[in-house]
């Protein structure tokens, strides 16, 4: 059973209920749907953890120039390294609205803390874009985390 999804999420389009049933979409109907995406209202709000490199940038950058004034924030660790994609994604869609905000989000407090910013500023969220990646070669660094484990050292 699919559940109830805000009728802007992107998530209601019928080629993503592909990924909830497991069947592969076409190639045809991806790109059908990718060329519609420039008909929705303006003021999409999506949400992207995980958005600095990678496939989540690539979806970012898709996104932008197929939406109309869309806004959306994004989770990283440095917004200086990020800034030359922002200028990037505004060129290539001047009406687009991009917050990055600068935060580590392996730390629960930091989540709890990005929720609530954009809870304050946003009625609804359309897609939450979540493809953070991490790997601790050398075992884990715990450095930022001792003052919230109890007897880290």
């Amino acid at each position: 059973m699919v559940p109830s999804i805000h009728p802007n999420c992107i998530l209601s389009d019928p080629l993503f209920l592909h990924v909830v049933s497991d069947e592969m979409p076409s190639l045809l109907s991806v790109l059908k749907h990718n060329a519609s995406l420039s008909a929705r209202e303006a003021g999409f709000v999506a949400v992207f953890a995980g958005a600095t490199n990678g496939i989540g940038l690539a979806t970012l950058k898709v996104l932008t120039v197929s939406l109309v004034s869309p806004r959306f924030y994004v989770i990283g660790r440095s917004k200086a390294s990020f800034a030359l994609h922002i200028a990037a994604l505004r060129r290539s869609n001047p009406s687009v609205s991009i917050h990055f905000i600068e935060t580590e989000i392996a730390l629960l407090r930091n989540v709890i803390a990005v929720c609530e910013n954009i809870i304050r500023r946003e009625p609804h969220v359309d897609l939450l874009y979540m493809s953070p990646g991490s790997l601790a070669f050398g075992g884990p660094h715990l450095a930022s985390y001792c003052n919230i484990v109890p007897g880290c050292s």
